[in-house]
């Protein structure tokens, strides 16, 4: 969220350009411009930040196994010895199937 109040501080400092007495309309219009330009690299910036949190919810699902995420792609890690390690690697996959379900991500036909 640093980024969030970073670009409000610099559109409040626009803003505040906006009222100054020798301000032309040229120069005016170039000021809104870059606010809304710095609005918008705002709001994709707070898009990234909730994509970032959406993926990384996936952990809280997992019981047993280790989760590696870069960007759009996750790998799921357990080290198998027993009979019951395979069966909480299992439960995990089920998991992490379930969750990419109830959040409409669809895994590729090959997983399912």
């Amino acid at each position: 969220f640093f980024f969030f109040f970073f670009f409000l501080s610099r559109t409040n400092e626009l803003r505040q350009n906006l009222r100054k007495p020798n301000l032309t309309s040229r120069k005016a219009i170039q000021i809104l411009e870059k606010i809304e330009l710095i609005q918008n690299i705002a709001f994709i910036f707070f898009l990234c930040e909730v994509v970032l949190i959406y993926v990384i919810d996936l952990e809280a699902v997992l019981r047993s196994s280790l989760s590696f995420t870069f960007a759009d792609d996750t790998k799921l890690s357990h080290a198998i010895c027993t009979v019951i390690d395979q069966s909480d690697l299992q439960m995990d996959l089920d998991a992490a199937a379930e969750w990419s379900r109830l959040n409409n991500m669809a895994l590729p036909r090959t997983l399912r």
